[in-house]
């Protein structure tokens, strides 16, 4: 009995398929068996040729129409059986053939297998190449960094030690300066003890010159107190400036820390 099988799907070709079916035939006691994948109605398909005894034909169409019986990752839509009548090649010639067929796609797969490994030789040396240019720039970009860090730490010394004589300077300033304040006190202080006496004399000799000197020694006064709230006003300047100093000198620290 001969029989013609079409198992047609989404995906019968290149799992196995056949394979499966030529160890299921011989099982089955299958004594003429052919199997070709092929294309129809824009589908995948493996066409199946079998002849044996009716009970061994019956047996693989059975087998082959139950959706149990599926290689893995098959994805079968219909299992047609139709009738045949030509030549069948046999099992033994059919495996032999079939089995050299599978040895030349692993020669093929082979081959392109050692093209890849080629061309991923290829891509390492490459690779290899790309990883010591880089090496070698991130060493220079890390030494010209290292130089960099190198002359930002003495520029920041070198401001360190201007501040440092700033301050200091601006100190001895801010000294002479309070020491001028207190000396223009004292004469002012002089000044108006010895104009108080040389007035109460002249008052006493001469009324009208004595009013006048009072007005003299009210202005003078109020000049003095004057003078005293401008000194006071420099001296609170002084604070400020030094307090700006010092907030200055800070920062420029903090910044010359950050870079470092």
């Amino acid at each position: 009995m001969k029989k013609k099988i079409f198992i047609k799907g989404m995906k019968v070709h290149d799992i196995g398929y056949r394979l499966f079916l030529m160890n299921s035939a011989e099982d089955l006691g299958i004594e003429n068996f052919d199997a070709k994948n092929i294309k129809q109605d824009g589908k995948q398909c493996v066409k199946v040729l079998i002849e044996s005894s009716e009970d061994n034909v019956n047996r693989f169409i059975d087998f082959a129409k139950d959706k149990e019986n599926r290689p893995e990752h098959a994805n079968v839509d219909s299992v047609d059986i139709q009738d045949y009548t030509d030549e069948i090649k046999s099992f033994e010639s059919f495996r032999t053939g079939f089995m050299a067929e599978q040895q030349y796609k692993f020669v093929n797969v082979g081959h392109g297998m050692l093209n890849e490994m080629k061309g991923v030789k290829t891509e390492t040396k490459g690779m290899r190449t790309e990883m010591h240019e880089f090496r070698t720039e991130s060493g220079e970009n890390f030494a010209r960094l290292n130089t960099g860090v190198a002359e930002v730490k003495n520029e920041t010394k070198g401001m360190r030690t201007e501040m440092h004589e700033f301050r200091t300077e601006s100190g001895e300033n801010f000294a002479r300066l309070n020491t001028g304040v207190a000396e223009v006190k004292n004469e002012t202080k002089g000044m108006r003890t010895e104009m108080n006496e040389n007035f109460r004399h002249l008052d006493m000799k001469y009324d009208k010159i004595s009013d006048t000197m009072k007005d003299i020694l009210a202005s003078m006064d109020n000049t003095s107190k004057k003078t005293e709230k401008i000194l006071e006003t420099l001296t609170a300047q002084q604070e400020n400036f030094t307090q700006a100093v010092n907030g200055l000198t800070k920062a420029i620290l903090a910044l010359a820390k950050s870079k470092s």
